[in-house]
Formats: C-alpha cells, structure tokens, sequence
C-alpha cells in the first residue's frame, strides 16, 4: 500500500470524530436515565442535550462542507469538545466529571500534535480550576472533595504527560524511521536504476534473442522446405538411378550380343579373307593361262600365214603330213585344255580345237584323200584364218577382261584385308565398350547403394531438422514469455528512471489521440508541474490544432530513449498561448518497444 497523508488524515479525523459520537452517546443515554430516576431535572437534560449535539452537529456539516480530509477537523473537535465538556465540568455535581475529557483528549494524539495536546491539557487546568473555585465559594470543601480534586489533578497532569511524551516519543521514532527510510529508499532507488539498466540490456538482449530466434526460426522453416524439397528429388534421383540402371543392363545384354555378332563377323571376315587370298591366286593362274593362250594363239596365227605361204608346197611334201597332223592333234588337245581352264571365255576356243581336233583325226583318217581335198583346202584355210583371228580377238578381249577381274579380285582381296584390319579395331573397340559398360554397371550399383545411404541420411536429417524447427518454436515461445515478463518489469520500472510524470523531460515529443474524432495530435513536452500533470504545447495535426472537451479521456503516448510509453486516459484543458495541461493518472505502460 502507498502511503498518502489525505488517506491517513481522513482515517484519523473519522476515527476521532467516531469516539466523540461514542462518547456523547453513552453520556446522553447515562444522562437521560438520570433524568428519569429523578436525578437529572428536565430542563437540565434538554440544556446537556443541546450543549452535547449542537458541537457534534456542526462538527459533521464543517467536515462535509470541508471534506474528511481537512486540516481543521482536530481543532474543530477540540473546540466543540471543549465546550461540552466545560459545560458539564461546570455543571456537574461530581469531581468525576473531569474524567470525561479523557476519552476524546486520548484519541487526540493520532494527530501527533504536541502543541494542540499542550493547549487541550492548559484548557483542561483551567477548567477544572474554575470547577475548583466554584465548589469552595459555593459549597466549600470536605476532606473527601479536596482527595478527589487530588486525585483529579493528578490524573490530568499524567495523563496529559504521558500523552506529550508519546507523542513525542512517536514523532521522534517515526523521524528517526522516516530518516532511516529515505536512506534506504535512495539505496533503493538506486538499486531500481541498477535494475532498470539491467531490465533494458535484458529486454534489448531478449529483443535480440528473439529476433535471432525468428531468424533461426524461419530458417529452420526454410531448411526443412528444402530437406522435403531434397527428398522428393532424392525419390525422384532414386527411381531414375533403377531406371538408369534397368537401361545400362539392357544396354549390357545388347552390347554382349553386338560383341557376339561381332566376334562372328571377324570369323566371316577371316573366311572371307582367305578365300579372297585362294581365288586372288587361282585368278592369277587363270591369268597366266590366258596369256599362254594369247601367246600360243599368235603362235598359231604365224603358222597359218607360213601355213598359207607353204600350201603351195603340200603337194610336194604331202609326206610331211602325218608329222603335221599330229602336231595338230596334239596342238587341238592342248587348246582344248587350256579352253576347258579358261571357262566361259574359252568355249569359242575350245570349239575351235575340238574342229581341229576332229580335222587332224580327219586329215588322218583321209590322209589318202587329201590330194583330193587340196582343192578345197583353200576355201577351208581361208575360213579357218577367219575363225583364228576372231578367236584371237576374242582371246584378246577375255585377257583384257581377265587382268580387269584380276584388278578388282586384288583390290577386293586388298579391301577384306583392309576390312578385316578394321574388324579386329571394331571387336576390340567392342570389348572395351562392354568391359566399360560392366563397369559401368558396378558404377551405377554403387551409385545405387549411394543413393540410398543418402535416402537413409536425409530422412534422418529431415527428422532431425523437424524436432530443431519444434525446439526454435519452443525457444521462440519462451523468449517471448521472457520479453513479456520482462516488459512488464519495464512497464513497472520504467525507461531509464521513467517512473512517474516527474521523470518526463521538456522537448520529449509526444501524440494525443482523440479516439472519437480518430484524430492524433503532435506536440513537445515543455514542463512538468506536479506528479500528475505537465505541459505540452503545439498539439497539431493536419486538420489544426486539438480543441479540449470537457471531462474527455485522451489517449496520450510520449517517446523515450528507444521505447513509446502512454497513458490509456489523460484529461488536457487548454491554457493559453497554444499550450495544454495535460493530467493523468499512475505510471505509463510501454505500448511500443523499437527493435
């Protein structure tokens, strides 16, 4: 609880006038009795009633006309107290009387005031004085009557000193207290500023923090975006390795049999070779035989013409003639041989040596009648010329197109070498693109087996990045239960000693803002006139300058150091000269802290 002095003031004006009440209560019912008992007469009542309740009357409408935390109220309650008291001091038949002032006069010392309790207890001498004098001038004294104002005096002047000495007493202690209070409140208030420091650095600290942990927060996001994302084209890299290596043994199986089917065309292509080899040989011998021919075929042409020179001697050496046709005979055999190995192109030839032939078995066979053949000899060599030469053009032309095949049987033979050359390039370019694509093969299993360690690893990863993504948040929520337990220190605190209006300084900017008319006006703070209220000035806006309502609540914000601090309800009246008194109520609460 804050101390106030109104509050406390109130409390002991109302606790004292509560004891008066009390104590004219109790005489106006103990007086009426008496009255009734026919100690008390009536008009003596009536008199002790109005002298009793006029004083408390008055006493109440003072105090509600002044308010229960007036300063008067003890000096009203001494003064109408007083009278009643005198009244009854004066008037009463008993020395007791004079204890009745002691009820009010004790619970006078609430009010710690040595100097009233002084004038209360001379009053109450005086009193009691004037009772004395009466009663001797009156009545006189008996023995028991001067005890009883022994005892009456004595009783006074202790009680009245026992009630000076407390309240001294009880000033001095509450001094020493409050001295003892302010030394320990400015240690305190220092302490606060120390707190305060440390409660900003916390907050700019925890400010900080949670920043990062946004950041960190938003980058945990970030990652496990992109573990997901690494996953699915880690599936994606997954199925497209089984299919790559689904393709690479399609690719192996086919390269086995290319490397088959190469391995079988070198084997052809050796074939081919060698039999190239053996028909380039047998064609050169064929070659050979067909210039044989050529060279026997102009052999033969010569002996024609000297044949056709010497007909005119066969009639004189007609015995010559067996020796001739056996040459014949023996020249048509080997024609025919050769005609046989020269084939197709020597059927022309051959058929010219079988007519040889079947003529020397003829001129053999007709030796006898050739004398008589003679005269047709000539028609028949005539003719035979003729087919010798053709058969020589034609042995001509078969040679000319026997070196042409030779020609392209040395080239074939030369290109199935060449071929073959390359076929043997190809195989071993084929074993090696099968010994590569094998390892190939063993490449992409270990590629495969890679791929899913790392499956393995990201699904790992992605766990492990999900459960610090829930760590940040975790984090993240208890960063800002800190920022809001330590904004709440600072909204006790203060912002570098901002705990009251009397810690605003001039020239600190500040907004009012009139909720209704949804309107901020701007302005500077230019003096502070008490713990509640300063003064602003230039509160504008771009429509004007702020008009005051009566008995409005405003909302008022004011910038500090790196904090904006406001009040949710101010009263501001104009003054003059475009400045405002602005009021309000507690300390501010931090409606913006700058990161």
């Amino acid at each position: 609880m804050e101390y106030s002095e109104s509050y406390f003031r109130k409390k002991a004006n109302m606790k004292v006038m509560i004891v008066w009440l009390l104590i004219c209560l109790i005489l106006t019912g103990a007086y009426i009795i008496e009255c009734i008992t026919g100690k008390r007469t009536l008009t003596y009542t009536i008199v002790f009633l109005i002298v009793c309740w006029t004083p408390v009357i008055l006493a109440f409408l003072f105090i509600k006309l002044k308010g229960l935390d007036t300063t008067y109220c003890k000096e009203t309650v001494a003064v109408g107290y007083g009278l009643f008291f005198a009244f009854v001091a004066l008037t009463g038949t008993s020395q007791l009387t004079c204890m009745y002032v002691y009820p009010v006069s004790s619970i006078l010392t609430l009010y710690k005031d040595k100097k009233l309790m002084i004038r209360v207890a001379i009053l109450n001498f005086l009193l009691i004085g004037v009772r004395l004098i009466k009663d001797i001038m009156t009545e006189g004294l008996t023995p028991m009557d001067v005890t009883e104002y022994e005892i009456v005096f004595a009783l006074v002047v202790m009680n009245y000193l026992g009630y000076v000495l407390s309240i001294s007493h009880t000033v001095e202690s509450d001094g020493a207290l409050l001295s003892s209070v302010k030394a320990n409140l400015d240690r305190v208030i220092e302490t606060i500023g120390h707190v305060k420091k440390a409660s900003n650095a916390v907050v700019d600290g925890v400010t900080v923090v949670c920043e990062l942990s946004d950041e960190n927060k938003e980058s945990a996001e970030a990652v496990v975006s992109r573990m997901e994302d690494l996953t699915a084209d880690n599936l994606v890299l997954r199925e497209r390795t089984a299919s790559s290596m689904e393709m690479t043994g399609k690719i192996n199986a086919q390269v086995e049999n290319v490397a088959g089917l190469i391995q079988e065309m070198v084997t052809l292509m050796e074939q081919s070779v060698n039999n190239a080899k053996n028909s380039s040989g047998q064609l050169m011998t064929v070659v050979e035989s067909t210039n044989e021919m050529g060279e026997l075929s102009t052999e033969l042409e010569k002996i024609l013409l000297e044949f056709r020179n010497q007909f005119n001697m066969v009639k004189e050496e007609t015995g010559t003639i067996e020796h001739i046709t056996s040459k014949t005979n023996l020249l048509a055999l080997n024609a025919s041989i050769e005609a046989a190995r020269a084939g197709e192109a020597g059927k022309g030839f051959a058929v010219v040596a079988e007519e040889i032939r079947e003529l020397s078995e003829g001129t053999k066979a007709s030796s006898t009648g050739i004398m008589e053949a003679l005269n047709h000899l000539t028609e028949i060599s005539d003719k035979m010329t003729e087919s010798i030469t053709k058969t020589v053009q034609l042995i001509n032309e078969a040679r000319g197109s026997v070196d042409m095949v030779s020609e392209s049987v040395n080239a074939i033979t030369e290109d199935s070498i060449k071929l073959g050359e390359n076929v043997q390039v190809i195989d071993t370019a084929i074993r090696e693109v099968e010994d590569s694509n094998r390892n190939m093969v063993d490449d992409m299993n270990r590629v495969n087996e890679v791929v899913e360690l790392m499956t393995e690893r990201i699904a790992t990863a992605d766990d492990t990045t999900r459960v610090m993504q829930s760590k940040y948040g975790e984090t993240s929520n208890s960063i800002l239960g800190i920022e809001s337990v330590v904004k709440e220190l600072v909204q006790q605190l203060g912002e570098g000693g901002f705990m009251s209006v009397e810690d605003l300084k001039p020239g600190m900017h500040l907004t009012v803002e009139d909720t209704d008319a949804a309107a901020v006006y701007k302005g500077l703070i230019s003096a502070v006139e008490s713990k509640e209220m300063f003064v602003a000035e230039k509160l504008e806006s771009s429509d004007g300058t702020l008009e005051c309502k009566k008995n409005k609540n405003y909302k008022v914000k004011v910038v500090v150091d790196n904090g904006v601090y406001g009040w949710e309800q101010a009263k501001v009246v104009y003054k003059k000269e475009g400045r405002y008194a602005i009021t309000v109520v507690g300390s501010p609460q931090v409606q913006n802290r700058r990161k």
